[in-house]
């Protein structure tokens, strides 16, 4: 993650989350304020040069209602 730039990828489909990672629980407008928190859900090494891990995230707005969740973006991170 750099700056202020998430991209939720696998967004929404079917009710049981086959293979989606992201699911918008109410509807989010342009305007409205979205506050993200993260936390790691998992890490592990790949090699002696990077590790990767696992983060989810929710999404809430200014009414703090839960509007986005999103289980399992992997990112690669060097060590």
């Amino acid at each position: 993650m750099y700056g202020n730039l998430l991209i939720f990828y696998g967004v929404d489909g079917d009710p049981d989350w086959n293979n989606r990672q992201t699911r918008f629980l109410k509807p989010l407008y342009t305007g409205e304020k979205l506050k993200i928190k993260f936390r790691i859900s998992e890490k592990r090494e790949l090699n002696e040069e990077f590790g990767l891990i696992a983060v989810d995230f929710d999404g809430i707005n200014q009414e703090d209602k839960t509007v986005v969740v999103s289980k399992r973006n992997l990112y690669r991170m060097k060590r």
